[in-house]
């Protein structure tokens, strides 16, 4: 989708004892349409992709990125000891000026609002996302 632009991106990979063919990664793409906005979500598991798109409305869309906006953290944040679960990685802005936030499971502090976001935005996640067993061999 690359004719409009990406308002954010947020990837989600899975951390802990496993092998990287083992690991589904996600990845949700937030792009501006004219009137409304479009949530393209990716689930990457090895080689093989599943992909589908959502229409946002502007309301949504809106309280989205001021969650993100409001956000405020320091560039050198403190530690959160830990490194299993989940490694989220935020990107956000355009070609001029753009933001990369990465944390695992928990956000930094001042960015507690992106776990509610973060929420929101697997609730996207459908079954026609998920890998089979047969998928995972």
């Amino acid at each position: 989708m690359p004719s409009l632009p990406e308002i954010l991106r947020l990837k989600s990979t899975p951390s802990g004892p496993m092998a990287a063919w083992e690991a589904v990664t996600t990845t949700w793409a937030l792009f501006a349409d004219e009137d409304e906005y479009v949530l393209e979500i990716t689930c990457r598991l090895g080689r093989k992709r599943k992909m589908r798109r959502v229409g946002i409305g502007l309301r949504q869309a809106s309280s989205w990125i001021e969650t993100i906006r409001s956000s405020r953290v320091s560039l050198l944040p403190d530690a959160i000891p830990t490194c299993d679960g989940s490694h989220y990685e935020l990107r956000a802005g355009d070609a001029a000026t753009s933001v990369c936030l990465s944390w695992y499971n928990v956000p930094p502090e001042g960015a507690e609002a992106l776990d509610q976001f973060v929420e929101r935005l697997w609730g996207f996640v459908t079954p026609d996302l998920h890998f089979s067993e047969e998928e995972y061999l």
